[in-house]
């Protein structure tokens, strides 16, 4: 059997925790993984506009947590952020995890 990958306890982690903190009825909670998402796909204006609204649509009405966040100095996450905020129409608070992994440096 195959051992979980560290993104998928992470993401597990954090759902127990939100789910055993949270007792809101219409408290919603989503994750979306973005396949290496970098300085490439930021660049990319629709790429970014769909992951941006998917995100956005969620964020607003619980927590969204994205995993395989791969940007070294910060720049497409800086990028995402401010397109979840457009698509949003209101502040999108951010938390980024410590860089995980030991090929790939992923955030959550």
């Amino acid at each position: 059997m195959r051992k979980p990958s560290t993104s998928c306890l992470l993401i597990s982690a954090v759902f127990v925790l939100l789910v055993s903190c949270c007792s809101a009825a219409n408290l919603r909670i989503a994750t979306a993984s973005l396949k290496q998402f970098g300085d490439s796909k930021a660049q990319n204006q629709a790429s970014l506009h769909f992951i941006a609204r998917q995100i956005a649509d969620e964020a607003v009405h619980g927590v969204c947590v994205v995993d395989e966040l791969q940007d070294a100095d910060g720049s497409a996450i800086e990028i995402l952020k401010q397109a979840v905020v457009r698509a949003a129409g209101e502040p999108v608070d951010l938390k980024l995890s410590k860089r995980v992994g030991t090929t790939k440096k992923e955030q959550f």
